[in-house]
């Protein structure tokens, strides 16, 4: 018998907690969130323990319902249950019987919700859509992770969100006037990651105020953020993701932060002639979403950048008019 088979009952359970909470960071922008978290959980478990004697034990506490009966026993016979993943066309609303309080991993996006139930107390992430946001003013105050795919969320119920939020993803945040735009300065300051899926109005003036210590910036489909707003990006951030946008120029690029790894600017019209010295030095990813020919390049200070800049070089230098 493996070392790891002597584990305890009790020790694997704090295992297979951590193991969940890890699904949870990074944070995958998934449609189908349900199914690929408990997919890779199952994975991480049986890679750490593969011929484990804790399976029952595995599959007590982590529970994937696809249809109303799994949901029912779930929420009664699993007093003890970590994760739990709701997906099913046959699942028209949970049961009545209260979520178990054990509870530390929630999706109900497969679930389509006029309210929100009561929630366990020390849940930390949640996945979810309503339809009435002021909802959110009932999270649990534990919360470390919501997603909200399908949710549009009303600007003024964002100080009313969780005090410990790290990972924030709605569809879109909707503005009753321009003055909302400032409301980001109330987002949870332990915000790092904030990612809006749907077409999207936050302009400069709500980039200006979103916490400094934000990692992760996915805007969507945006076309109101100009060269302004990039100059007033967090200094530490590592992904930044802008879609379909006319007002963001070549030039703002060399005020990018050097901490950025990830630069998705897709299908922004108004990109071209962009000279790669301007961008950032540890970059690793790059996607501009259309002909690489608009880079310009210079070798002369090649050296000092990541090998990334290298890749682009060999990939492009058919094309590109030096």
């Amino acid at each position: 018998m493996m070392k790891y088979e002597k584990i305890s009952s009790l020790n694997m359970q704090s295992v297979i907690a951590e193991i969940v909470r890890s699904a949870a960071f990074p944070f995958q922008w998934n449609t189908d969130v349900s199914t690929s978290t408990y997919g890779l959980i199952e994975r991480k478990f049986f890679n750490l323990y593969p011929f484990s004697m804790h399976m029952e034990l595995f599959y007590e506490l982590v529970v994937h319902c696809t249809n109303s009966k799994e949901l029912e026993e779930a929420c009664t016979s699993s007093p003890h249950i970590l994760f739990l993943g709701v997906e099913g066309s046959s699942i028209t609303g949970l049961p009545l019987q209260p979520l178990p309080t054990s509870l530390i991993f929630l999706d109900l996006c497969g679930l389509s919700l006029e309210g929100i139930p009561e929630l366990p107390p020390q849940l930390e992430y949640l996945a979810i859509n309503f339809k009435n946001t002021e909802l959110a003013s009932r999270l649990p105050q534990s919360l470390k992770v919501l997603r909200m795919p399908d949710t549009i969320l009303d600007a003024h119920v964002i100080g009313h969100l969780p005090p410990r939020l790290q990972v924030l993803s709605v569809n879109k945040i909707s503005f009753r006037n321009k003055a909302e735009q400032y409301l980001s300065q109330k987002l949870p300051i332990s915000l790092w990651s904030l990612q809006l899926c749907g077409l999207n109005e936050v302009n400069d003036n709500f980039l200006l105020n979103i916490p400094r210590g934000l990692h992760t910036l996915l805007i969507g489909n945006n076309d109101t953020i100009t060269d302004n707003g990039i100059h007033v990006i967090p200094l530490c951030l590592r992904q930044l993701e802008i879609q379909n946008n006319s007002k963001i120029g070549a030039t703002v690029l060399k005020y990018l932060p050097n901490t950025l790894k990830v630069l998705r600017l897709i299908n922004c019209s108004k990109l071209k002639n962009i000279n790669v010295e301007d961008l950032p030095q540890n970059l690793e990813i790059l996607d501009l979403g259309w002909d690489k020919t608009h880079l310009v390049l210079s070798y002369k200070k090649l050296r000092r950048k990541s090998p990334l800049m290298e890749k682009i070089c060999a990939c492009i230098l058919p094309m590109a008019k030096l």
